[in-house]
């Protein structure tokens, strides 16, 4: 379907008609005040896939009302969006008019469109790996709504669709419901209940001294602590998950050494660490950016266990880094599932 105007996202607002009963004179009545529900948030996202290195996430979230009246405008920039299908290609798309393009300097955040009266919505352009069920299920654990057991029933469910857009399958993927409430800080969320196969229940975690827990800065991050000596900004450790081989090592590689300055490489280094965690040999990859005043570096552990891979990151600057290196080891060697 080259043009998403005429395949619009399916809008359900129930209509819920009350009728009271007209009684006789001698029936007392009395007004019961009802809470207002509130209005439910409507998620509209688009996914395109890469064989090899990082897939493509496009995503809008607002209140329901506000996300249909903005639906067309949304549409528009899919429709617009070109993607070679290439290792580290980068999707590119005409802005709808009166919105704006921000560069975001993050992990998985690659751009931020704003637009509105007032510049006051965003859709965020992200990019990682994993696949179709992963991802999705991650954006319904964000609305509060059941996962998906398989793609199909993604599909069933209208949840997801699948079009064409220059010459490229899109899968538009359309949720309503309520935002998850975070866990307070420092306090770990309870466990979900489980799904069949798609249990992804928080490990069990040694919290080195002075650590605080605090709320994740994205939506691919599921853990996430300060240092207790780190300056204002994003926390330095954090703790991510995705499905599968969350994309291939070697994608996610070459998008982490751009994060510390780095030119990506062709190919993995042929002496990348390993890492003993939950009894499992993990890569410990360490990145250290030019040097400089503000010389970054950054330390992953990957980790796959059951189906899934698992992301422990530490990065900050080189200073930061050496000096909370063991400490973030013996953290991430706690690990039990």
């Amino acid at each position: 379907m080259k043009d998403l105007r005429s395949a619009c996202w399916l809008l359900l607002l129930p209509l819920l008609l009350l009728a009271g009963c007209q009684g006789g004179d001698d029936i007392a009545r009395y007004e019961v005040d009802r809470p207002k529900p509130k209005e439910q948030e409507r998620l509209l996202g688009a996914i395109l896939l890469q064989k090899e290195g990082d897939s493509w996430f496009f995503k809008f979230v607002a209140p329901a009302g506000v996300v249909k009246e903005q639906q067309e405008a949304v549409a528009g920039l899919l429709n617009s969006i070109h993607l070679e299908d290439k290792p580290g290609a980068v999707p590119t798309w005409k802005l709808p008019e009166g919105w704006q393009e921000e560069d975001v300097k993050g992990d998985i955040r690659y751009k931020t469109l704003r637009f509105g009266p007032r510049q006051e919505l965003t859709l965020a352009v992200s990019r990682s790996g994993g696949d179709l069920l992963s991802n999705v299920n991650r954006w319904l654990d964000e609305e509060s709504q059941n996962r998906a057991r398989s793609e199909e029933e993604l599909r069933e469910n209208k949840i997801v669709r699948e079009v064409k857009v220059n010459g490229r399958t899109m899968f538009l993927v359309d949720i309503t419901g309520t935002k998850a409430r975070r866990p307070a800080m420092g306090m770990v969320p309870p466990a979900r209940p489980p799904v069949p196969s798609q249990t992804r229940d928080e490990p069990k975690l040694d919290v080195p001294a002075g650590w605080k827990r605090v709320e994740p800065t994205d939506g691919f991050t599921r853990i996430a602590f300060r240092l207790p000596d780190a300056p204002a900004g994003k926390p330095e450790v954090t703790i991510s998950v995705l499905g599968g081989d969350g994309g291939g090592l070697l994608g996610n590689y070459q998008r982490w050494q751009g994060q510390v300055g780095l030119p990506p490489s062709d190919r993995l280094p042929g002496d990348l660490k390993t890492l003993r965690v939950a009894g499992e040999d993990a890569t410990y990859i360490d990145l250290l950016g030019p040097a400089g005043k503000d010389q970054q570096r950054l330390l992953i552990v990957v980790v796959k266990h059951d189906g899934h891979t698992w992301y422990f990151k530490l990065r900050a600057g080189a200073e930061l880094v050496a000096k909370h290196q063991a400490a973030f080891e013996a953290f991430v060697k706690s690990v039990r599932f």
